[in-house]
């Protein structure tokens, strides 16, 4: 599976003219199983596993609300921690990995609350591409010994992630950069 979708990534980059690097993005997630690329009729599909697991604490919930770049960039997340789950593994294996990964505990009892799919045919960071996104939904209760009132720092290699808390009847909107109650 890995073969055939490096082969179609280079068939896409040839006959859309992609830059090297969204070329580097898409060939990184496909070597490290977070995505599959694959060429159906004249369409190009990137379908990746994601996961968001909803963290609580007595009455508040945990966000991630921003992303700083090593290159100075930055983005407004606010969403649920979570991120992509290598499609050859068990969603709630990668689930409980992602959330250690992200703030550093080690979760016991997530609980899955429900799965779908989107579809989305303008993909920003690879232009002619197509996504399929397969969602699985959690939650989980933190214990108070798991609790940190400041939030959580996540630092990658090439940014650094904040999480913070927010009570549970604000409703955070995704990416937007604000939220309301």
């Amino acid at each position: 599976m890995i073969l055939k979708s490096l082969l179609t990534l280079l068939l896409f980059v040839v006959d859309r003219g992609q830059s090297w690097q969204s070329f580097k993005w898409l060939l990184a997630e496909v070597l490290s199983k977070e995505a599959k690329f694959y060429k159906l009729g004249d369409r190009y599909i990137r379908e990746v596993m994601v996961g968001f697991c909803v963290i609580s604490y007595k009455d508040l919930v945990l966000y991630e609300v921003r992303q700083v770049f090593k290159d100075g960039r930055e983005t407004a997340r606010y969403q649920p921690v979570g991120g992509k789950l290598r499609y050859d593994q068990d969603p709630e294996q990668e689930m409980l990995r992602e959330i250690e990964e992200e703030i550093g505990i080690s979760p016991r009892g997530i609980r899955l609350t429900s799965t779908d799919t989107s579809h989305s045919t303008e993909v920003y960071k690879f232009p002619g591409t197509e996504a399929v996104w397969h969602n699985w939904y959690y939650e989980y209760q933190l214990a108070e010994c798991e609790y940190s009132p400041e939030g959580y720092i996540e630092v990658d290699r090439d940014k650094t992630t904040y999480f913070k808390w927010f009570h549970k009847d604000v409703k955070v909107v995704r990416n937007s950069g604000k939220w309301t109650k």
